[in-house]
């Protein structure tokens, strides 16, 4: 039986999260996708889906500039999580930030494979997505 991939998409805006899902599931409809406007409501879900030995995301969608908990923010949290299975998931992050300081950032984290930078273009997002899917 095939597992269809899950991408995850921590994003505080609805419309860029509404985009992505229309992009992804134009060229990639067996993708399920699930989005979050929070970074704490992303953090509770991964974790409730390791302790159940549930299906994990094999990819996540994550902005930098969000209210209360930001991208770097998620990261270490992330990375401080111990079962190594939670290791394996990937993360692109996918930001409006031009600062050149954060793809820097960014590659300080082993989980972070790339950085796309908004507005998102399909051609990118489909490259990303058949590269780490």
């Amino acid at each position: 039986m095939d597992i269809s991939p899950v991408i995850f998409v921590i994003d505080d805006s609805e419309i860029d999260c509404l985009i992505v899902n229309k992009l992804l599931h134009q060229k990639f409809p067996h993708i399920k996708l699930e989005a979050f406007h929070s970074a704490d409501e992303a953090l509770e879900t991964i974790k409730n889906l390791e302790a159940s030995h549930s299906i994990l995301p094999s990819l996540i969608l994550l902005d930098i500039n969000m209210p209360v908990k930001n991208g770097w923010e998620f990261l270490d949290e992330y990375q401080a999580l111990a079962p190594q299975s939670l290791k394996q998931i990937k993360v692109i992050i996918f930001t409006s930030s031009i600062h050149p300081a954060d793809p820097i950032t960014a590659r300080q984290y082993k989980m972070v494979v790339d950085f796309i930078v908004k507005p998102i273009r399909k051609e990118d997002i489909e490259e990303k997505i058949s590269r780490y899917c």
